[in-house]
C-alpha cells in the first residue's frame, strides 16, 4: 500500500501539443479541399446576381415608361459595354443618349469577377440600348421592333436575358460558349455510310 500514493494524485486532462497539430493539420488540408468549390460558387452566385439585377432593372424600365407615358432607356454606362454597368433613364429627346436634365431612374456600376455582358439584337447585330415607349413595347427607333438578348457569361456558366417586341423581359440558361454544330445533311449520311 506504500507504492499507491501516486494514485491519490489527480491527472491532468487535455490534449499534448503533437495532438493539437495533428487537428489543426486535418482542418487546415480539409479548408484547402474545399475552397476551389466554394469560389466556384460565389462566382455561379455572383453571375445569377448580376443576370437577375438586369432583369430587374428592365422591368422597372418598362413599368416607368407606363407609369410615366414616356420613352425610358436602359443603356451601358459607357455607352457600348453591357459590362461597364448600365443607367437607366427618361429619354424625352428622343436621342437614345443619357442628356444634362434628363432624370436617372437607375445607375449600376460595372460587373466584377470576370462576368462579361453582350447583346445581340434579333438580327444579330449589338444592341446599344433597350428603349421602352410610352405604352411598354421596345423600340429600336421611334417606330421599329426591338427584340434581342443580353447574355452574361462568366467562364463556361452563362445566363440570358430575352426581350421581346412587346417588353417582356424572361431569364433563361444561355447556350455554351461553342460554336453550334451544323446539323448532318442527306449528303452527309451517304457519305458517312
Amino acid at each position: 500500500m506504500r507504492n499507491a500514493w501516486w494514485r491519490a494524485i489527480p491527472r491532468a486532462s487535455g490534449v499534448t501539443l503533437v495532438e493539437l497539430l495533428i487537428v489543426l493539420a486535418i482542418v487546415g488540408s480539409l479548408a484547402l479541399a474545399v475552397t476551389p468549390s466554394l469560389q466556384g460558387v460565389m462566382g455561379r452566385l455572383a453571375l445569377r446576381s448580376a443576370a437577375r439585377d438586369f432583369l430587374a432593372t428592365l422591368h422597372h424600365a418598362r413599368a416607368a415608361a407606363l407609369a410615366r407615358q414616356a420613352r425610358v432607356v436602359v443603356a451601358p454606362l459607357d455607352g457600348a459595354d453591357w459590362s461597364s454597368g448600365w443607367i437607366t433613364f427618361v429619354d424625352s429627346n428622343l436621342n437614345n443618349r443619357h442628356d444634362l436634365g434628363e432624370a436617372i431612374l437607375i445607375r449600376q456600376l460595372a460587373l466584377r469577377g470576370g462576368i462579361v455582358a453582350t447583346s445581340r439584337q434579333s438580327g444579330g447585330e449589338a444592341m446599344p440600348f433597350i428603349a421602352y415607349a410610352a405604352n411598354g413595347y421596345t423600340r429600336a427607333g421611334r417606330w421599329n421592333w426591338l427584340s434581342g438578348t443580353v447574355t452574361f457569361r462568366q467562364g463556361d456558366e452563362a445566363r440570358a436575358i430575352v426581350v421581346n417586341a412587346l417588353g417582356r423581359a424572361r431569364l433563361t440558361d444561355a447556350a455554351p460558349a461553342s460554336p453550334p454544330v451544323a446539323p448532318a445533311t442527306s449528303t452527309d449520311r451517304l457519305r458517312a455510310s
